[in-house]
């Protein structure tokens, strides 16, 4: 197999030291856009046929309503970490506590009703024929600190993020269709979500919110049960280069799926590369190891899977590096799937998608970027 890593690498290297940002997630017309639509022919009662009764709604099951409050864009359910005691450090522009760095975040009201007009432009733009998903993906604090921490006289200093997303979601006024993962990541906090040593999520946690999605767009999830779990021990993240302070050596998970999938790369210079797989399974330990996932950074990859239980529908993800840990798992819904990171992708995505007869687009960045304008205005530039 042929290797393009170096390069990208080196650029990703480059670019993950920034401290992540904003989001633009763009949302569609119908709820649930691989559901098959049904319907039922009426059939006239006979005249002496006895009037029916008139159909009583059930009410809806535990299981509904715990859904229902998981993917609520309006309820955000508080994490519960555990508590190693004592206090942290502040260190370049991140918070140190228990062999973990964690980014604060400073997002505020206005940024995210700025997001939401943005976002509503965004599916605008996108047009009727195509279904939107919009999705904000939470950073490690709110999930990894103890409240103690967060909250109080003594708090760390970081502004709320689900006050953020509340106020983002919720003042979404066009079509498209708000995708909120944080509940499901709260609900699992005290698993291995978030890197100790990298800003970046884990696979894992990329699989809950992968989960969030499916279960929004109504579609099935990929049991990991049924995968093959994969670890590269030895990860020593991004933040371990710019902070003093001595943080926990990372693992990368990893899951080997049970149907075939291909990846075709495109790069800057336009050369397509053609792997059968979507990992970097050769990628040895060290601080690169998150390139694992989509091979590392690239403008285009299409993704093509041979899982029984896709759609028959295309999308197109607009993302940046936390897309990468996340987008492999779509290949058990889509047999395409086109990664576009916008931060190297020049093209334009509505005619993208209409000459790819693309049905859905997911946009999805982590929070830090949906605060930030500059990001919002590349992202806009592709529309």
């Amino acid at each position: 197999m042929k290797t393009v890593l170096s390069s990208s690498h080196r650029r990703l290297i480059t670019v993950i030291d920034i401290l992540l940002a904003a989001v633009i997630l763009f949302s569609a017309l119908t709820l649930g856009s691989c559901n098959v639509s049904m319907s039922t022919e009426a059939t006239q009662p006979s005249a002496d046929a006895a009037t029916p009764d008139v159909a009583v709604t059930e009410p809806p099951t535990e299981e509904e309503t715990a859904a229902d409050e998981l993917l609520s864009i309006d309820t955000y359910i508080p994490a519960d970490p555990e508590d190693a005691g004592g206090e942290g450090v502040y260190e370049d522009e991140y918070y140190i506590w228990n062999g973990q760095a964690f980014s604060l975040f400073y997002g505020g009201e206005a940024n995210a009703k700025r997001w939401a007009s943005f976002t509503d432009t965004a599916a605008e733009k996108m047009g009727e024929n195509v279904t939107t998903y919009a999705m904000i993906v939470p950073l490690h604090a709110e999930f990894g600190l103890p409240s103690r921490l967060l909250t109080g006289d003594n708090a760390v200093g970081t502004d709320s993020q689900a006050d953020f997303m509340r106020t983002a979601y919720t003042s979404i006024e066009s079509a498209a269709v708000p995708v909120n993962p944080y509940n499901l990541l709260s609900t699992h906090c005290n698993e291995y979500l978030y890197f100790a040593s990298d800003h970046h999520w884990t696979g894992l946690g990329a699989y809950y919110a992968y989960s969030a999605f499916a279960e929004t767009a109504g579609l099935p999830i990929l049991s990991l049960d049924d995968c093959t779990e994969q670890t590269v021990d030895g990860f020593t993240g991004s933040i371990t280069r710019v902070v003093t302070a001595e943080l926990n050596t990372d693992s990368v998970t990893y899951w080997q799926f049970p149907y075939a999938v291909t990846d075709d790369i495109t790069t800057e210079d336009g050369e397509v590369f053609h792997y059968d797989t979507c990992y970097y399974e050769g990628i040895p330990s060290g601080s690169d190891v998150y390139c694992l996932f989509l091979m590392g950074d690239y403008p285009m990859e299409v993704i093509r899977s041979k899982s029984d239980s896709v759609c028959g529908k295309k999308i197109a993800v607009v993302h940046e590096s936390y897309g990468n840990a996340f987008i492999p798992f779509l290949t058990y819904n889509y047999n395409e799937i086109y990664s576009i990171d916008f931060r190297y992708w020049n093209g334009d995505l509505s005619e993208f998608c209409e000459e790819n007869e693309i049905d859905e687009v997911l946009i999805m960045t982590n929070i830090m970027f949906c605060a930030n304008q500059s990001i919002l205005d590349s992202i806009e530039n592709i529309l």
